[in-house]
């Protein structure tokens, strides 16, 4: 994916996000996706990544402002993604 789709892609999944819809904000993730966070975690697959992101909400995390820093393409349908913090 071009880094043009992934920020797309990053303005809904935040869009859903700060609104609360989480399953919406989710989905915007591959199957197979992963996240590497801040808590030296590996959280893979869409219910783990849900997990995670529930957890966060809970923690008061309620808003997130996506910064798509660099996108590493690998092949034709998998890239790499660094970004984003909490605020």
């Amino acid at each position: 994916m071009s880094f043009e789709t992934i920020d797309t892609i990053n303005r809904d999944f935040e869009r859903y996000y700060n609104n609360g819809q989480l399953k919406e904000a989710v989905a915007t993730y591959a199957n197979d996706a992963r996240v590497f966070a801040s808590d030296k975690q590996i959280y893979q697959g869409l219910n783990e990544i849900e997990k995670f992101y529930s957890d966060a909400r809970n923690d008061g995390n309620t808003k997130v402002n996506l910064h798509t820093e660099q996108v590493i393409q690998c092949s034709s349908d998998y890239s790499i993604e660094i970004r984003f913090r909490f605020y």
